[in-house]
């Protein structure tokens, strides 16, 4: 249950719960190793395996009206209401950090929804290697890249197993470093789970009106060795810009995008939300390593690791292609001698 549950009305925490179990779902939630939970339009359940993947819950099937009274319960909690003018629900559940998003008619033809948690087993960088995320040679050539003071970038699709490669990432940055200070920022919830002695983090808070952009500059201002992102949504890729390039080597951050060269432009993109021209000179600076994970079916794979050597006479990030895995274009599966320190 959350730190803030105390906020809530008992009487609907017992409801909800009550909702929960008897749908099946609580259970799902509880399982250690459920990291997303989906219900579609038909009722089927389907949920994502921190190990398997992707897999359907056999037997199991929701009716609307059952779904259509949990998220009432849920929009109950956070004093709103959702209904056929206000279809779209966004909460945060009390229990197990849960972030739900649901969507109903008239926009579906019947309740859509899908639940995401932290997941409560972290796997480390051997797991990645044993269930074939990563080769070997790629997990080390990141850890000691990160751990001698290349900001990272960890690029893909939602569900590609970003946040995934990230903690494990930490998790070996922290037992080479365990009193290093770090400040995490995460946007409302948190999903990078890693603790440490001198590890610190921040969330992003509308009740607070606190949005990242503000989270970073707080930061700054905590004296950290390095910043961590859990993931860059805006405007607020500029102050990590600007905290990269006075100091803040070493860094990580998660982002959104359709390839590892794609990454680079989506800051840049997500740079210009601040009101400034494009920041490609600055980011390339800035950023030394990007891995992109992709999801295929039910497997999460890194795909692709470029490292980027500064700019180049055409404006333009300059990339040396690290390793491509075996299946996709250009296939190399290798990795090339790396200077970790060399373009921070």
């Amino acid at each position: 249950m959350s730190a803030d549950h105390h906020r809530h009305p008992p009487q609907l925490l017992a409801l909800l719960h009550e909702e929960l179990a008897s749908s099946g779902l609580l259970e799902l939630l509880e399982d250690a190793e459920t990291t997303d939970l989906m219900v579609n339009e038909d009722g089927s359940v389907w949920r994502q395996h921190l190990r398997r993947g992707q897999e359907r819950i056999e037997d199991m099937q929701l009716g609307p009206d059952e779904i259509e009274s949990l998220l009432g319960t849920v929009a109950s909690l956070h004093g709103t209401v959702v209904t056929a003018e206000q279809p779209i629900l966004e909460a945060t559940l009390p229990f197990h950090e849960a972030r739900l998003e649901a969507v109903l008619p008239p926009l579906t033809t019947a309740p859509v929804l899908a639940l995401r948690k932290p997941p409560a087993v972290l796997l480390t960088l051997d797991d990645l290697v044993g269930n074939h995320t990563l080769p070997r040679s790629v997990a080390e050539l990141l850890a000691v890249a990160l751990e001698q003071g290349s900001t990272c970038v960890v690029a893909g699709g939602v569900g590609s197993g970003k946040t995934t490669l990230a903690n494990a990432l930490l998790v070996a940055l922290l037992a080479a470093r365990p009193d290093e200070r770090i400040v995490i920022l995460e946007e409302g919830a948190r999903e990078l789970h890693v603790e440490g002695a001198n590890v610190n983090r921040l969330l992003t808070s509308e009740r607070a009106g606190v949005d990242m952009t503000q989270l970073v500059r707080t930061a700054l201002r905590l004296n950290p060795s390095r910043i961590l992102i859990g993931e860059v949504r805006g405007a607020e890729a500029m102050d990590f810009l600007r905290a990269a390039n006075t100091g803040q080597a070493g860094s990580l951050l998660t982002v959104h995008a359709n390839s590892a060269k794609d990454s680079l432009s989506r800051l840049d993109t997500l740079a210009q939300e601040a009101g400034v021209p494009s920041q490609l000179d600055r980011i390339a600076e800035a950023v030394d390593l990007v891995a992109f994970v992709a999801r295929t079916g039910t497997c999460r794979r890194v795909r692709e690791v470029l490292r980027v050597d500064g700019i180049g006479r055409a404006g333009k990030p300059k990339l040396e292609r690290l390793y491509t895995a075996a299946g996709t274009a250009n296939p190399q599966s290798r990795s090339l001698p790396l200077d970790p320190g060399g373009s921070s």
